[in-house]
C-alpha cells in the first residue's frame, strides 16, 4: 500500500509505465458505459505492460506543465470502493486482475484515491471475455510510456515469451523478524542494574563468569537491535545458491550498523548468542521451502526515530536481484533492575539457554508500562521459573 513519502517520489518523476496522474475521479457511479470503460481501459493498459514493480493510477494529482505531479485531492464522497471496482473489472476480464484500490490522505489534509496494479508480468496477456462499450472483445490494451494502445501480433507473443521466462526463474519472499517487537514499533532496552563490580572467582571457561559480567553481557545484547531474515521460495523452482545483502536507511540517525555483541562470542558463556542460528543456513531452497534464519544483522540504537532496512536476493538462477524494504520505528526504554533479577537472569543464561525469549519477555512487558518494582518482581519469577522448569538451583547458583 502506497504511503506519503512514496507518493511525493512518484509525483517527482513524472508518468510513465508506471504512474498516471488524474486531476478528477473517474466517472463511475451512475455513469454511462462509455465514461467508465475509460476506467475499464487503464486499468488493462496496465496489467498488459512491461515492468518490474507496482504501477499507480493517482487520482487527485494533477500533471504541471514541468511534467511533474501535484496533489490537488478529491473529496471523500468521490472515493469508489474497492470491492465495487473489483466486481466491475475482474467481472468482464479473461482472468482477475491483480489491483486494489484505495484512499490516501496526506498530512496536508488532502485526499487522494490510489489504484495499484500489482506485477503482472506472468499471466498476461488480460483482455475482455466480451465487448464493452468502445472496448472489444479480445482486444488487448498495452500502455507503453505515457501513452495507450491495442497490442500487436508482436507484443502479444513478447508476453507469452515473458511468462515463460519468469517460469523458470525462482521468487522469493522474504520477511524480518526481532526479539526486540513487532518491525513497525520496535524497543531498544536500556538496562541499568547497581551489581557489584567483581569478578568470578573461578576461571570464567568454568563459572561462566560473574554476575557483573553476565550484568555486562545482558546489558550490551538488549540495547541492540537484532534482525533475523526469513526467507522463503514461493515458486516451483528450485532457488540456487542465495545469498543476502543489508542495505540500512537512516535519514534521522538514529541507528547505525552495529557488529555482534562483544559478549556474545566469548568462548566461556554458555549461552547461545543471539546472532546463532536455530538450523543450518540453506544454499538452496527447494519450492515452497522456508528458512526461518537466512541471514541476520545487529544496530546500534542511538536515539527514537524511523529507518529502513533493504534486502536484496542473489542467487544462481536469478538473474536480477529481488529487493524487498521494511519500514521500522524504534523507541529506547530506560530499565532499572535489582541485583537480584540480574543474578537470576544469569541462571536462565547460562543453564537454559534461553536468551531470545528472556529478551522478548523483557520487550513485552516494558510495552505494557508497568511500574519499576512490578517489571523486577515478574522478571525475577520468570527466570525463577525457567531455571525450575530445568531443575535449576537458585540457592546453590
Amino acid at each position: 500500500m502506497l504511503n506519503e513519502e512514496t507518493l511525493n517520489q512518484l509525483c517527482l518523476q513524472g508518468e510513465s509505465i508506471c504512474v498516471d496522474y488524474k486531476r478528477a475521479q473517474y466517472a463511475f457511479i451512475h455513469a454511462e458505459d462509455e465514461k467508465k470503460a475509460e476506467l475499464l481501459k487503464d486499468v488493462l493498459c496496465f496489467a498488459n505492460s512491461f515492468r518490474k514493480e507496482p504501477a499507480y493510477i493517482l487520482i487527485g494529482v494533477v500533471e504541471e506543465p514541468s511534467g511533474l505531479g501535484t496533489v490537488c485531492g478529491i473529496q471523500n464522497d468521490e472515493v469508489i470502493d474497492d470491492s465495487k471496482l473489483q466486481e466491475f473489472i475482474n467481472g468482464k476480464t479473461n482472468k482477475p486482475i491483480p489491483f486494489s484500490a484505495y484512499p490516501l490522505k496526506t498530512s496536508s489534509g488532502k485526499l487522494l484515491q490510489v489504484i495499484e496494479v500489482d506485477r503482472c508480468l506472468g499471466t498476461r496477456p488480460y483482455y475482455l471475455k466480451k465487448a464493452y462499450s468502445r472496448l472489444g472483445q479480445n482486444e488487448v490494451w498495452i500502455r507503453t510510456g505515457t501513452s495507450s494502445h491495442i497490442a500487436s501480433p508482436d507484443e502479444i507473443a513478447e508476453m507469452g515469451k515473458a511468462s515463460f521466462e519468469l517460469g523458470s526463474i525462482p521468487m522469493i519472499k522474504t520477511s524480518l523478524v526481532s526479539e526486540n517487537g513487532e518491525i513497525s514499533s520496535l524497543i531498544s532496552l536500556c538496562i541499568i542494574s547497581n551489581v557489584e563490580k567483581t569478578c568470578s572467582p573461578l576461571p570464567r571457561i568454568i563459572s561462566g563468569g560473574s554476575d557483573y559480567d553476565h550484568y555486562l553481557w545482558i546489558k550490551e545484547n538488549f540495547a541492540k537491535l537484532h534482525f533475523t531474515l526469513v526467507s522463503e521460495n514461493t515458486s516451483r523452482i528450485n532457488a540456487e545458491d542465495l545469498e543476502y545483502k543489508f542495505d540500512l536507511v537512516c535519514r534521522d540517525g538514529c541507528v547505525a550498523w552495529s557488529e555482534t555483541p562483544a559478549f556474545a562470542t566469548s568462548p566461556f558463556y554458555a549461552a547461545q548468542a543471539p546472532h546463532t542460528p536455530v538450523l543450518p543456513r540453506m544454499k538452496n531452497l527447494r519450492p515452497k521451502e522456508i528458512d526461518p534464519c537466512a541471514a541476520d544483522s545487529y544496530f546500534e540504537v542511538l536515539h527514537d526515530g524511523e529507518f529502513s532496512i533493504e534486502v536484496m536476493v542473489y542467487g544462481k538462477n536469478i538473474p536480477e536481484p529481488i529487493k524487498s524494504s521494511f519500514k521500522c520505528c524504534v523507541f529506547v526504554k530506560e530499565i532499572n533492575v535489582r541485583p537480584g533479577v540480574i543474578q537470576a537472569l544469569n541462571i536462565v543464561i547460562r543453564r537454559v539457554n534461553d536468551v531470545l525469549d528472556c529478551m522478548k519477555w523483557w520487550v513485552q512487558k516494558t510495552k505494557e508500562s508497568l511500574p519499576e518494582a512490578e517489571m523486577n518482581h515478574l522478571a525475577f519469577e520468570y527466570a525463577h521459573q525457567k531455571a525450575l522448569a530445568l531443575k535449576g538451583d537458585l540457592s546453590n547458583d
